[in-house]
């Protein structure tokens, strides 16, 4: 009896010492795998990614070169004078306080002539404003690339966007 006691208790030893020894043997399998993965990533994936081209804007580089793309760009500057932050609203309300204005039951912002560095809806008026510059200073930078176009006609759009 004492014999087979020691024979089942050196079994539950060695079935507990064969499984620890498969589990880090798999622990250590794992770990090198996960080390190689990451070489992998490191060391090869990046080259077709970085190397692709935008496709969500259009480059000045290959903008600015017919009489359609020098229209299009000053549609863009006058865009910003339609904006609702430029003329309608933001012209009207925004520029005409004085000291002595207010708006009945307002005690904060802007409809309460409280109006700091904050204050967002000044802050997108002169956004608005600045953008429609951009455009402009962009347009006047590269109209000279379109060869194909006339004189006459760069003089034109040139004007426009001078004004």
């Amino acid at each position: 009896m004492k014999r087979l006691l020691n024979n089942s208790f050196h079994k539950k030893v060695y079935i507990k010492i064969f499984h620890s020894m498969q589990l880090n043997q798999y622990l250590r399998m794992k770990s090198i795998y996960c080390h190689l993965l990451i070489v992998l990533m490191i060391s090869g994936g990046c080259n077709k990614i970085l190397d692709t081209t935008p496709q969500d804007f259009v480059s000045p580089v290959n903008y600015y070169n017919t009489e359609k793309d020098l229209e299009s760009a000053l549609a863009g500057v006058y865009d910003r004078l339609g904006d609702n932050r430029m003329y309608s609203q933001g012209m009207a309300c925004y520029l005409v306080f004085s000291d002595e204005f207010f708006m009945k039951n307002q005690t904060s912002g802007i409809n309460a002539n409280i109006v700091d560095a904050s204050t967002l809806e000044v802050n997108r008026h002169w956004e608005s404003i600045y953008v429609g510059i951009e455009r402009a200073n962009m347009l006047l930078e590269n109209i000279d690339k379109a060869a194909s176009v006339s004189e006459q006609k760069r003089n034109e759009i040139k004007g426009q966007a001078l004004f």
